[in-house]
């Protein structure tokens, strides 16, 4: 007879497809074998459909995030009365473990008060500069009480939270298996084609992209830029807006385009020569570790994550953050060295394969699991 695999329940509530919700799905399917995973995933979500095809049962809450809502009247009773639904749900399932993946998210936290004896991970991917950073003392202290173990994405997440022995790194490391030929890029140096991949909104840094090719094409007439994101709310569609305005207000409307999300992101970014990246605020970087790992020259802001991803600058380029001059010299230099940008995106993409190996992140995050089992 076949013995039950421990179950842990995931509360993910992104509302779209986002990095945090790929590193945990590439996580559970990593870990499959050993443990259930079950999700519970907010009302509004448009990811239940994608995790009932890929076999996960799926329950829905009306989450409503103090970090994201104006009705803050609201929140403490929506809270209270999301972290019994939450019960009942891990009672239903028999969840051993229930894992939040977001730390604004205080609904795992609020459960753990009502029922100390549960076990409850928090998977912090979001930095102290982040879009919550009035309100990140609050969040980051009731996790820190109430988490039996956190796990940081970056060792600049660490640094954040503070000096607390539950908490430890586990960087996000999907295997990204290729699909397609090795990168072989600067075929034209001087038309070089730089992507931009990211889901349009202020803070991901499209518009210091924009400016640093402006600055660019002074100096390279005849290189392109292709953004690429999901716009899923008016302030997206706005965002997206203004950026089209600014290229043709330069003038440089012919050069830039402006794409939707894509279901193949190794196939794009291989099809650019240089994958840019200004975010100004980034606790890992799903989009900086996919370009090493698929051997494609890199720019990224000093953010945060991307300073660890690029080993401080040594496996791309890193420029400092919200500065677009610098990202136009680091552009410029790929383009005026082509081999030696080649040779190394070349050795990086060996160093980021082995250095975030899903292997040992799969390990790390089987033993923080485990671990609690035996508790």
């Amino acid at each position: 007879m076949a013995v039950a695999k421990p179950r842990i329940l995931i509360l993910e509530n992104s509302l779209y497809t986002t990095g945090a919700l790929k590193a945990i799905l590439s996580a559970a399917e990593s870990l499959k074998h050993a443990f259930e995973f079950v999700f519970v995933i907010d009302i509004r979500s448009e990811n239940g459909s994608h995790l009932s095809s890929l076999g996960y049962r799926v329950h829905r809450m009306p989450f409503l995030e103090l970090s994201k809502s104006a009705k803050a009247l609201l929140y403490l009773p929506r809270l209270w009365t999301n972290a019994r639904r939450l019960l009942r749900i891990a009672r239903t399932e028999e969840a051993v473990v229930i894992h939040v993946n977001d730390v604004y998210n205080l609904v795992g936290a609020a459960a753990k008060m009502m029922q100390p004896r549960l076990k409850l991970v928090y998977h912090v991917r979001l930095l102290k500069a982040s879009y919550i950073r009035a309100m990140y003392p609050l969040f980051a202290g009731v996790v820190r009480r109430y988490a039996d173990r956190i796990i940081a994405v970056s060792q600049a997440v660490r640094q954040d939270l503070g000096d607390i022995p539950q908490a430890s790194v586990i960087y996000d490391a999907p295997a990204l298996p290729e699909k397609h030929p090795e990168w072989s890029g600067f075929r034209a140096p001087a038309q070089s084609r730089v992507f931009y991949l990211g889901n349009y909104m202020p803070g991901k840094g499209q518009d210091l992209g924009l400016e640093a090719f402006l600055l660019l094409r002074e100096r390279f007439p005849g290189v392109s830029l292709h953004f690429a994101g999901g716009t899923h709310t008016p302030a997206a569609r706005a965002f997206r807006d203004m950026l089209q305005a600014r290229a043709e207000t330069a003038g440089a409307a012919a050069q830039i385009s402006f794409g939707e999300a894509v279901s193949d992101i190794e196939q794009a970014m291989k099809a650019h020569d240089i994958v840019l990246n200004l975010s100004e605020s980034e606790s890992f970087s799903f989009v900086c570790l996919e370009a090493l790992k698929y051997g494609v020259p890199l720019v990224a802001s000093d953010c945060g994550g991307p300073a660890e991803i690029t080993g401080n600058g040594k496996r791309a380029a890193l420029v400092p953050n919200r500065d677009p001059v610098a990202a136009a010299e680091a552009l410029a230099e790929i383009i005026s060295q082509p081999a030696v940008t080649k040779r190394l995106a070349a050795d990086s993409r060996i160093w980021a394969r082995d250095f975030f190996s899903s292997t040992r992140a799969t390990e790390q995050l089987a033993a923080v699991y485990s671990s609690l089992l035996k508790a």
